[in-house]
């Protein structure tokens, strides 16, 4: 078992068994603590304690999620988006305030099971940047299944650029005119 609580002591958590897989997130907050994040269902592996409420550093809110990049992006495959819009529908209905902004991963993969579970996102007003710069081989076939189950969205690399290696950036950012000029040629 794994257990914590928040910084003053208020809300304990525990994790019950082995993670899966643990995703180190790029944030200030994260990286300066060296946070490792591990997933799973609250009262089912996840149990938590205490009164929670949200932490807001700054004006807008967003939330970033991501399928780890220790080891190599990504760090685990899920077969579809499920659980990623199940922890943001989460989030948007337990920040108590607007959500800005939400990131959804995307794999290497143009099925329409990957991406349906977008279809049950429930955003708000949030907007909706789904992390499909990358890969560019298959970007066009990815865009187009993606719109059918969320119409209304912004695009970003599958991650922060926290990890990318100096001599990667060059490419990263050709990928993201690419990107660009696909997008607006659809």
């Amino acid at each position: 078992m794994i257990e914590g609580s928040c910084h003053c002591g208020a809300v304990r958590w525990s994790f019950t068994g082995t993670p899966e897989a643990a995703t180190a997130c790029n944030c200030t907050v994260c990286r300066r603590y060296g946070v490792l994040w591990a997933y799973d269902y609250e009262d089912e592996v996840i149990r938590v304690s205490g009164p929670t409420r949200v932490y807001v550093r700054g004006r807008a809110l967003g939330f970033h999620f991501c399928f780890g990049t220790f080891g190599g992006w990504p760090a685990f495959a899920p077969a579809d988006l499920g659980r990623a819009v199940d922890l943001i529908n989460a989030a948007v209905a337990a920040a108590g305030r607007r959500t800005d902004w939400v990131h959804v991963p995307a794999l290497d993969r143009a099925d329409d099971a990957f991406y349906a579970p977008l279809a049950r996102l429930e955003r708000g007003d949030a907007c909706v940047y789904l992390g499909m710069i990358h890969s560019m081989h298959s970007f066009r076939e990815r865009l187009a299944v993606a719109r059918k189950f969320v119409p209304d969205f912004g695009l970003g690399a599958y991650c922060g650029f926290g990890r990318t290696p100096p001599e990667q950036l060059p490419q990263l950012l050709a990928d993201h005119l690419k990107a660009v000029e696909l997008l607006n040629a659809a």
